[in-house]
């Protein structure tokens, strides 16, 4: 009976080590880092595509896509065109979208947060926004992107954008995000990276 009691022990010890294992070795839900361009653009499960169909007076080419060359790393390029009056407006809005491949719980969740880089030479008026959604309604928010930030060697201008929204439990398998032109000329290429939800403010 105790060599009985002790194989019971010991495959239940290897099994929560097996599972604890196999957790640790997942990709955390909810954060991108944008390693490879596998597992950032394309439209397939799990990365980002535009959403031309949602677009808000935004009327300029566009273009999204993954670049490691820029600043050594991988991360999300979208190239945008303001030059066009049509899109010179307090609130133009081009959209990217992600199907996510196991839906996220949304429990305790209230900010999402990344690094944008820009130009500041890629324009003369104006300022960016950002705005995320989920079709589902949660989580909802907006704010400015901050003109202030790290200035590279390569005159961009690093800086770190927090959204705050209401905490709301749920689940969501989808998002939007959309990179705002308010009153601007802007052209040229914007950069996102360490793309993450996290707990509220």
């Amino acid at each position: 009976m105790k060599k009985l009691v002790l194989t019971i022990a010991a495959l239940c010890l290897t099994s929560a080590l097996v599972f604890a294992g196999g957790k640790k070795d997942r990709a955390p839900v909810g954060n991108w880092t944008f390693d490879t361009a596998e597992t950032s653009v394309g439209g397939t499960s799990g990365t980002f595509y535009l959403t031309k169909g949602e677009f808000y007076q935004y009327v300029g080419a566009i273009d999204l896509t993954w670049d490691d060359s820029a600043f050594g790393d991988g991360m999300l390029k979208l190239d945008l065109d303001f030059s066009d009056p049509g899109s010179q407006n307090d609130w133009s809005e081009p959209k990217m979208a992600i199907d996510l491949p196991v839906s996220l719980n949304m429990r305790n969740i209230g900010t999402l947060s990344f690094d944008f880089y820009f130009d500041p030479n890629g324009r003369t008026m104006g300022s960016f926004k950002t705005q995320l959604f989920g079709t589902q309604g949660t989580p909802h928010a907006s704010v400015d992107i901050p003109e202030e930030g790290e200035t590279l060697e390569n005159g961009f201008v690093k800086t770190t954008v927090v959204i705050p929204f209401p905490v709301k439990a749920g689940f969501i398998t989808d998002f939007r995000l959309s990179i705002i032109g308010s009153n601007t000329d802007y052209i040229g290429p914007v950069y996102i990276d360490n793309l993450k939800f996290g707990p509220p403010q």
